[in-house]
């Protein structure tokens, strides 16, 4: 009887092999019965700073994992720390990567970003990467000052149409957003309003009249506006045109 060996997902540009063979019934054509893992169920809630915490290095102490995909830095420093498992097999990825600021920001080299926080995803590519490019830039390692920043997306939740979360078979109500007066207090915005001008608007002029005499409510909707709202119209997604006749393995390698 094969041993089930089971995987657990990470990116497409590190474990799409090993989806592609599970889904093509290649490893059970070798005789291997493998089960293939999502990346992080947990959300949010599994990125935190401490990886010795995270989701996917939790299943694998417990036994839950026997194999997951991570990035070479950040493979070594698991194994070296965690203890618990080895380096089987290296592979290689190429990928575009950037460190950007805003755009009316006055810094202009990465060498101005000295003791400044840079946001990153903590001992995730974008960690390493970021050290590479300032170290490359001649700053040193000292003055390299990142920032674990996955910890905003715990302010995104999903609600059913009546905008209130329930527990307890529907007897308990947790949270209650159903009117913008309680939106307001419990300091939620819908965000199907971000890119609808006029019911946007209309939403800040409540919550400004709302909170006209609490100055910090106020001060936190100056800060909210351009570090949340401005950022969503400010978002621009790439394009990626290709011809008819671009071959196949052109075409994955574009978006490998």
């Amino acid at each position: 009887m094969a041993r089930t060996i089971r995987l657990q997902g990470d990116s497409n540009a590190h474990d799409r092999p090993w989806r592609v063979a599970v889904e093509q019934g290649f490893f059970a054509e070798e005789g291997l019965d493998v089960v293939y893992h999502e990346d992080n169920p947990k959300g949010a809630e599994g990125r935190v700073k401490d990886f010795a915490h995270r989701w996917k290095e939790t299943q694998l102490q417990h036994g839950a994992l026997e194999v997951y995909p991570v990035c070479e830095w950040g493979a070594i420093e698991r194994v070296q720390r965690l203890g618990k498992g080895k380096i089987i097999g290296l592979d290689a990825t190429v990928r575009t990567g950037a460190i950007m600021v805003r755009k009316d920001s006055r810094v202009h080299t990465l060498t101005e970003l000295r003791n400044v926080p840079i946001a990153v995803t903590w001992h995730a590519g974008t960690f390493y990467a970021a050290i590479e490019a300032m170290e490359a830039a001649g700053v040193p390692f000292a003055e390299i000052k990142l920032e674990h920043a996955a910890d905003r997306l715990d302010a995104v939740i999903s609600l059913p149409p009546d905008r209130m979360r329930k527990s307890d078979f529907d007897r308990k109500i947790d949270l209650d957003v159903s009117t913008d007066e309680k939106a307001y207090e419990a300091g939620y915005m819908p965000l199907d309003l971000v890119f609808d001008a006029t019911r946007s608007a209309a939403w800040r002029r409540g919550y400004l009249r709302h909170f006209r005499l609490d100055e910090a409510r106020l001060d936190q909707w100056d800060e909210f506006e351009p570090q949340v709202l401005q950022r969503f119209h400010q978002y621009r997604v790439p394009i990626i045109e290709l011809l008819q006749t671009t071959p196949k393995d052109a075409v994955c390698q574009v978006f490998e």
